[in-house]
């Protein structure tokens, strides 16, 4: 009997450079420069997310949900979700996690 299979997730992974962004603070309180930006988008049957990670100087670490989003780095990530997005298909299946993508305005 051959296997079967199906696709659960479609991502896309973007990496930006940060020059002019201006200082974030984190969870704990620290206010540091970040230097990088990964954006990795998961595109599932019914939910959209994206995870973010914040690249410092000397570590990079998620930025997580329960942390405010400041207006120019939802920018970002407004600009560079994929256009697919919000296109759902039967073949991705349900799935929870990071962000959510919001359609655009």
């Amino acid at each position: 009997m051959p296997a079967t299979a199906s696709i659960r997730e479609i991502r896309h992974q973007i990496r930006i450079d940060l020059t002019d962004a201006p200082p974030l603070t984190d969870l704990t309180g620290r206010s540091r420069k970040p230097v990088g930006l990964r954006l990795d988008y998961g595109l599932r049957r019914d939910i959209t997310r994206v995870d973010i990670v914040i690249e410092w100087q000397d570590e990079a670490s998620l930025w997580p949900p329960v942390s405010e989003m400041p207006d120019w780095l939802r920018q970002i990530i407004d600009e560079h979700r994929p256009a697919d997005v919000h296109d759902p298909d039967d073949w991705r299946p349900v799935g929870m996690g990071g962000w959510p993508v919001y359609p655009a305005a």
